[in-house]
């Protein structure tokens, strides 16, 4: 056993982020008339099930996972990714579509492509989809930390990337059906902030922190300028007014705000040769 189970859309993805030059791949006809792609004769060994797998058809190996939680791919999905990097494309997503998992998943799953869709400008449909193939350099050069692996396509192509989004037969999966848990919906939303930052306010932190540090400063003046009314016109006195208090921080906290903007002004500064968002196709000379 390697790095993924074998003949897996995965151990295919591997295969190219290890720079080789041939893939070897196995495949049966199975009872239905698919072609499928699996390594042995027998389901036995690699499968929660048993017997030979061109007796099987299409609907039941739908129903058998792999070890390592994967699914036996036709050969036409292998083949379809194959061809857009073949077309020129350095990162291939798949998306499932026509969906046939159930229609609460399905729901989620939209109102979070739709807010990525949203929050990032990009054009892809399923951000869930763990089928993709990507040439070598992609993951060499795109830094992925925590689950930003889900933003990858969206990532590969601010930096310059060819992207192409593939529609790919949805299989059966034996997941959870249902909501996951308050804790899964703020990630989310987390990861969904962090992205819209990333792609925004990267190489400009001062326009974020700046626009949140003047309304800091906004906001405290304001709350000065009325107490400072109120001294003047109403005889209030100003000693021992927690708004006062209240303005002045924030106004230091604006000035604050604005000053760690500034510090990342810097640090773009010094490190923008390293932080292109384009590729180098061909060098003519």
């Amino acid at each position: 056993m390697g790095h993924e189970t074998e003949n897996t859309l995965a151990s295919v993805q591997k295969a190219l982020d290890l720079g080789v030059d041939m893939i070897e791949i196995d495949v049966f006809k199975i009872q239905s008339g698919e072609i499928v792609v699996f390594h042995d004769k027998k389901v036995d060994r690699l499968a929660n099930a048993g017997g030979n797998i061109e007796e099987y058809n299409m609907f039941q190996l739908r129903q058998l996972v792999l070890d390592g939680g994967h699914k036996i791919p036709m050969l036409q999905e292998v083949l379809k990714l194959l061809e857009e990097l073949d077309k020129g494309f350095d990162f291939v997503a798949g998306w499932r579509y026509p969906r046939v998992d159930p229609l609460l998943n399905r729901m989620q799953s939209s109102a979070f492509n739709f807010l990525a869709r949203r929050f990032t400008r990009a054009k892809f449909h399923d951000l869930n989809c763990k089928v993709r193939a990507m040439r070598r350099r992609v993951p060499d050069e795109i830094e992925i930390y925590g689950d930003l692996f889900r933003f990858l396509p969206i990532l590969a192509e601010r930096r310059g990337f060819r992207i192409a989004e593939v529609q790919l037969e949805h299989q059966q999966e034996l997941g959870k059906v249902g909501f996951f848990g308050f804790g899964a919906y703020i990630r989310r939303i987390l990861d969904l902030t962090t992205m819209f930052f990333l792609i925004k306010f990267t190489k400009k932190p001062l326009r974020f922190f700046g626009l949140v540090g003047f309304a800091f400063i906004l906001v405290g003046v304001l709350i000065c300028l009325y107490l400072t009314y109120e001294k003047l016109f109403a005889g209030q006195g100003l000693s021992g007014r927690p708004m006062l208090v209240l303005g002045v921080m924030m106004i230091v906290l604006g000035m604050q705000t604005i000053s760690i903007g500034l510090i990342g002004e810097m640090i773009i500064f010094t490190h923008a040769k390293g932080m292109k968002e384009y590729q180098i196709d061909q060098i003519l000379e």
